[in-house]
């Protein structure tokens, strides 16, 4: 059985994209999302039904309850700026809902391990 993994970290990211490589050649299905780029995927799904799904970068939608590990690598950094989210206070109001619905779809679904690094 293909282990489901997701990595959340920052758009183009060279290391989580390298593991993202790597765990693919080990067999994985390995989704990559950028977390300072949500703006641009729009690629959220959250329900209390029970059918929460993300899009990875490549465009993929994916479950988060079929995910069996997550790196949660970068999270915490602005969102990008697109057309019609440019200003400091857009940017601000977007970073905040969008991580907020992102953390949702995740707590209310995961049942992957998730590893906790302590800088």
């Amino acid at each position: 059985m293909r282990r489901q993994i997701a990595i959340f970290s920052l758009k183009d990211e060279l290391h989580g994209l390298v593991v993202q490589v790597a765990l693919r050649k080990r067999g994985a299905t390995c989704h990559y999302v950028a977390t300072n780029d949500l703006l641009a995927n729009r690629g959220l799904v959250w329900s209390d039904t029970g059918s929460s799904r993300l899009r990875s970068d490549e465009g993929d939608w994916f479950e988060v309850r079929a995910l069996d590990a997550i790196w949660w690598r970068r999270a915490y950094q602005e969102q990008l700026s697109h057309p019609g989210v440019e200003g400091a206070e857009e940017l601000r109001l977007a970073t905040v809902e969008w991580r907020s619905a992102l953390l949702g779809a995740l707590l209310t679904e995961q049942r992957a391990t998730v590893p906790t690094f302590v800088p």
